[in-house]
């Protein structure tokens, strides 16, 4: 309030003290603010986590659910998938399951095969499976022979 509006309605008052009764009105206006001011600051802050924890929660969802597809590439999967269409609500994800199964009828490669079995040698390995002793020099022959001795022996029977 200033000091003119307070003579107005008291005009007996001092014009100091109405000067000094103004300048407290301010104050006391300003603190008011400032105080309104940090509440919704803070208030927007807790929203602002609020929803990047629940981003959050929704990714790792929709992560679990795609390794539990069996996905190769969660990345490239992700880049493929509607968002609109799939809705978090406590944990659970709707409407994902129907765009994994029309991605493994439209890009299969980007998922592991249930029907796929890992291959086994018979206890070499791939390494070994490669190298034939005939085909290396002296220097190869005794390299291989002094820094894999256990490999040297199967390979030379």
């Amino acid at each position: 309030m200033k000091k003119e509006d307070i003579l107005e309605l008291v005009p007996s008052i001092l014009e100091a003290d109405a000067e000094a009764i103004s300048e407290l009105w301010e104050e006391s206006l300003l603190k008011e603010k400032e105080s309104f001011d940090a509440e919704k600051i803070r208030e927007e802050a807790f929203l602002e986590a609020k929803r990047e924890f629940e981003n959050e929660k929704r990714e790792f969802a929709l992560e679990t659910a795609l390794l539990g597809a069996k996905s190769k590439n969660i990345k490239a999967l992700k880049a493929l998938i509607d968002f609109d269409k799939v809705e978090y609500s406590e944990g659970e994800l709707t409407g994902l399951s129907e765009q994994i199964d029309a991605l493994k009828k439209e890009c299969g490669y980007l998922f592991f095969d249930e029907a796929e079995k890992p291959k086994f040698t018979k206890g070499l390995t791939p390494f070994e499976n490669k190298v034939d002793l005939s085909g290396l020099s002296y220097k190869e022959r005794l390299k291989l022979y002094r820094e894999m001795p256990e490999i040297y022996d199967r390979l030379a029977k």
